[in-house]
């Protein structure tokens, strides 16, 4: 049988839920396992009707909402065994340090997938890295800040680039891609040579369902989830696969 890490991984998901599905997909798929038993225990907390967190961003809407929610949701899954907690949504980080401080030892389960994105940055030696994300985490320059410590330059998305990915997105959350999404995306992420930054979680599913038809991106793409994914299916440090 295969060593693998006997983790519980937690999904706070529903942001949006097919996005939450491509998640879990991925996770099952990076595992380097040969027996079914042997893929990781994997809890999702599909909490679609947490509000908007870009709306609570741009208009300071159900602020104290989402973090409620988000906090319940940490404290589902914990109490439900999971040990590291992947939230499925790159706004929803905005609000993650007040949710954390409400659950009892949630700091040390919850993992920040934007934090993992600027250790890959960084270990690759980029100068700038373009940033496809929503309003509200342009907005708030979670991103800029995080890599403000660094040498490397954020490019945020002008005023149409940010029409054209919530176009996506929307597409997207109601499993709608077609062949104009898919060139929309390429568009935007082929725009130029830098490296370029998955900033929504329903980015991976265009980029995935893209490779899928057979669309070559030239520039690489960074998506910060499957990071996190890799780190977590490892084998245990000495373990086989």
């Amino acid at each position: 049988m295969s060593e693998k890490n006997d983790h519980i991984i937690g999904i706070v998901g529903g942001m949006g839920s097919y996005a939450t599905v491509d998640l879990f997909k991925r996770i099952i798929d990076a595992a380097p396992t040969k027996k079914d038993w042997e893929k990781p225990h994997v809890i999702i907390d599909n909490f679609s009707t947490v509000p908007s967190r870009v709306r609570a961003v741009l208009y300071n809407e159900q602020k104290d909402k989402v973090v409620e929610c988000l906090a319940s949701s940490v404290r589902n899954l914990m109490n439900c065994g999971a040990d590291r907690i992947i939230v499925g949504c790159h706004t929803a980080h905005i609000f993650l340090p007040d949710a954390i401080k409400l659950v009892d030892g949630a700091e040390g389960c919850v993992i920040n997938i934007i934090e993992a994105a600027v250790r890959l940055c960084v270990s690759k030696g980029y100068d700038k890295v373009r940033l496809l994300a929503t309003e509200g985490t342009v907005e708030t320059g979670i991103y800029t800040d995080a890599f403000s410590g660094t040498k490397i330059e954020i490019i945020n998305p002008d005023e149409k680039g940010l029409v054209d990915i919530r176009t996506i997105i929307e597409d997207v959350k109601q499993n709608l891609i077609g062949k104009a999404t898919r060139e929309l995306f390429r568009s935007l992420a082929c725009a130029d040579e830098n490296p370029v930054l998955l900033g929504c979680s329903e980015l991976p599913v265009i980029y995935g369902n893209c490779r899928e038809a057979g669309i070559v991106f030239e520039n690489e793409v960074i998506d910060p989830f499957q990071i996190v994914i890799e780190e977590l299916v490892a084998p245990p440090e000495g373990g086989n696969t």
